[in-house]
């Protein structure tokens, strides 16, 4: 499978609550996670993220969706840009608060490193979290 391929199912896992067991497959062992999100400002690895959107998914936003917008590979850096939209209604545990039944459209971008073997090496996700929160009722 090609680079564009392997990301587009790895998003496509992540986004819909697949966790770590589903996503692992896409990824390195030991994979980095970063962002510049308070939302996400203890997640190191991209096992930590999987695993949290797992749990946003299927409790914290049980009838969330998710559309992928556009993607792009960047041949020379071997990185897979995927921009999102993901479509959430707070009625689960696991917010701040209770829920809130407020909803949140939020536009994101996943920054996907390949490695040689077309395996996911780092992860980078560009998104606004505190826009987020505040539509959610959080802040």
């Amino acid at each position: 499978m090609n680079k564009l391929v392997i990301a587009r199912e790895f998003f496509s896992s992540c986004e819909s609550g697949g966790g770590w067991q589903e996503c692992s497959q896409y990824v390195v062992e030991d994979a980095e996670f970063s962002g510049q999100s308070n939302a996400l400002a203890e997640v190191a690895t991209v096992r930590e993220y999987c695993d949290w959107m797992m749990d946003q998914a299927k409790n914290t936003f049980p009838t969330a969706t998710f559309d992928e917008c556009a993607c792009a590979l960047d041949i020379d850096r071997n990185i897979v840009l995927i921009f999102g939209t993901f479509h959430a209604t707070h009625l689960g545990p696991g917010g701040p608060v209770p829920p809130t039944k407020k909803t949140s459209v939020s536009e994101y971008v996943y920054v996907l490193h390949m490695n040689s073997e077309d395996k996911i090496s780092k992860m980078i996700k560009v998104w606004n979290s505190e826009w987020s929160a505040e539509r959610l009722g959080w802040q």
